[in-house]
């Protein structure tokens, strides 16, 4: 049997608290569990691919000790090859997480 707990003149409800939790974390993994990433090998390197379903979002690719963010989308309006957009970075995570960015 469940029992509520008093807080600061307030009821506590332990299962609705884990619910929001649960929903909150769940909505947090939602953003990236709707991207996936692959390679392709050309002559110069490899190639990894950002895709949001069937679209190619952008790409990124190791250029001696950074990483090169090639983003396809700003704020979801695809606008081919803006070198503007491109970026440096010093490891993979934060390439992908600002070709995301760019996306969204």
């Amino acid at each position: 049997m469940l029992t509520r707990v008093r807080a600061k003149d307030q009821d506590f409800d332990p299962i609705a608290f884990e619910t929001e939790r649960e929903r909150i974390f769940q909505q947090s993994q939602r953003r990236y569990s709707e991207f996936e990433i692959d390679s392709i090998s050309e002559p110069f390197g490899t190639i990894y691919r950002v895709w949001n379903g069937r679209n190619l979002i952008g790409t990124f690719r190791q250029n001696k000790q950074k990483w090169l963010a090639e983003p396809f989308y700003k704020n979801r309006v695809y606008l081919k090859l803006d070198r503007d957009l491109s970026k440096s970075f010093d490891d993979d995570k934060k390439a992908v997480n600002y070709i995301i960015y760019c996306f969204n």
